[in-house]
């Protein structure tokens, strides 16, 4: 069995007390044992306390926390900017703020090969974050695996133009089955996500558990499903499970303002 667990973070803005979110987040990729983790809304900020020192990202922090409780000694991890926040954006009172977000995906297996996309951002389209798609070819049980992690734009000229670029970028780089994964910032009714059915890829969650409504967000009282796992042919066979994970907070506390999903292979 291969799992494959998705989460957005939320950044250090997004959702209070990073620190102990990681722990919980490094906590819930344990408990659903999760061999490949993708994640969004990755930041570096040296400013950061947990940074300072390490000069860390949160995709390696979270590693480093595994290995701390034993788990995931030797996982390769890979990680892409997206873009650079300048100070006017985050300000910080005594210091100045230089924070780079990007995608990063933790490993338990092999990664033979990654890149990333960088999507466009139409004329009309008033999101003012960049956008990318990450790419990253795993070697797992013997079976090729090419596994895209996303984050997409907040208004509909975006939506429609990162789902058109992702499919492409998915059609020429994918070996293999393909699964992508992220927070795509669309409820399933939005017709953004029309072109990834008509491309024969498969909603998981509504495959499998179409009587559940599956909402990811906001994480403390759920509303609405924005998180997703899309499968091709080659791949959707295979899937046994899709779960939600990181909901269980510690006093008031949750790993980010996004549930995550795990989906169970069996590769």
């Amino acid at each position: 069995m291969l799992k494959i667990m998705t989460l957005n973070v939320a950044n250090y803005e997004g959702h209070r007390n990073w620190p102990k979110r990681r722990e919980l987040t490094a906590q819930a990729i344990l408990e659903c044992k999760a061999d490949v983790i993708a994640l969004q809304e990755i930041r570096l900020d040296p400013s950061q306390p947990t940074a300072r020192e390490s000069y860390q990202n949160m995709a390696e922090e979270i590693l480093c926390a595994l290995n701390a409780k034993g788990s995931h000694q030797g996982s390769q991890l890979v990680y892409q900017t997206a873009m650079f926040y300048p100070l006017i954006w985050y300000p910080l009172p005594g210091s100045p703020s230089q924070q780079w977000e990007g995608l990063g995906i933790i490993s338990a297996f092999p990664i033979m090969e990654t890149g990333s996309c960088f999507l466009s951002k139409p004329a009309n389209c008033n999101d003012r974050n960049l956008r990318i798609t990450q790419y990253a070819m795993l070697k797992a049980n013997g079976a090729t695996l090419s596994l895209f992690n996303t984050h997409f734009a907040l208004d509909q000229p975006g939506l429609d133009a990162n789902a058109r670029e992702t499919l492409a970028y998915m059609e020429r780089q994918a070996i293999g089955p393909s699964l992508l994964v992220g927070d795509l910032n669309a409820s399933p009714d939005n017709p953004c996500l029309d072109p990834f059915k008509e491309q024969g890829l498969t909603d998981l969650w509504q495959a499998l558990r179409p009587d559940d409504p599956g909402f990811t967000y906001p994480a403390s009282d759920p509303e609405i499903r924005i998180d997703y796992c899309w499968a091709d042919e080659k791949l959707s066979k295979h899937v046994t499970s899709i779960d939600i994970v990181a909901g269980c907070p510690e006093n008031g506390v949750f790993a980010s303002d996004h549930l995550g999903l795990v989906v169970t292979l069996s590769i």
